[in-house]
């Protein structure tokens, strides 16, 4: 018999480049205090994204066989995947077998399903935005991915690269990547190789091997002024960051 449920994605601050995704027919919440309450980890694990579904054990199959390559062990639910993909395939889950809550009469069950859904996507998106505007470098990203992928909300390419510009700015790896890749290829904002230099670059600081493969590859195709510029930039960036936080209501 299916049993509902959720999958999650906990992080932790010990690991920053693993992702724990596992199931839970308890909220993911509690699911992540009681894993941090082992003594095998130094800090405590937090919820960075849930879906809920009908069938819990199924999905979380499905997407650990989606994620395999970036699986760590075979015996273990961590995985080196970027967090925007998982969010992704986390919510490709969910929408193949939402949760079904009581149905409310003269509602068809698949419209209830769809309500329930977008209800809890859009409660998801209100408690990352909060997050974000408290300055939560994690918050920020996911914010990012959510409003580049609409989820709990609608589309807004604006909005993601703002949200992404910050968390950039303020050091995260994965959005430092992603607004490289974004000013190499001009995806929703002007193309601009020195920029994307710069971001690939100071990802491939925090040791992303992703980052390190995209800045040599860009190299070849940049003049020694252009790289220069980007080398003027990263000291910019840096400097800027040993001042002062980058405040959520920035854009730059």
């Amino acid at each position: 018999m299916p049993e509902s449920g959720y999958i999650y994605i906990l992080m932790n601050a010990s690991m920053p480049k693993l992702l724990k995704i596992g199931k839970t027919t308890k909220s993911p919440e509690q699911r992540a205090e009681e894993l941090s309450v082992s003594t095998g980890v130094p800090t405590p694990y937090h919820v960075a994204f849930q879906v809920h579904v009908a069938d819990c054990d199924y999905a979380e199959r499905r997407v650990h066989e989606k994620l395999n390559k970036h699986r760590v062990s075979e015996r273990r639910e961590f995985f080196s995947a970027p967090l925007k993909l998982a969010i992704q395939i986390l919510d490709e889950a969910e929408k193949e077998m939402p949760f079904q809550a009581e149905i409310i009469p003269k509602i068809s069950l698949e419209d209830q399903q769809q309500l329930d859904r977008q209800a809890h996507l859009e409660n998801q998106f209100r408690c990352c935005q909060e997050d974000a505007l408290k300055n939560d470098l994690l918050a920020q990203y996911r914010l990012s991915i959510l409003y580049t992928i609409g989820c709990g909300t609608g589309q807004n390419n604006e909005e993601a690269v703002r949200w992404l510009k910050i968390a950039a700015l303020r050091g995260h790896a994965e959005a430092q990547v992603e607004l490289g890749e974004r000013y190499e290829n001009g995806t929703g904002i002007t193309k601009d190789l020195v920029e994307s230099f710069a971001f690939y670059s100071l990802a491939a600081r925090n040791q992303n091997n992703n980052a390190i493969s995209k800045r040599k590859k860009l190299s070849f195709r940049m003049t020694r002024d252009e790289m220069n510029q980007g080398r003027t930039r990263i000291s910019a960036i840096l400097a800027q960051q040993e001042r002062f936080p980058v405040d959520a209501d920035r854009s730059s």
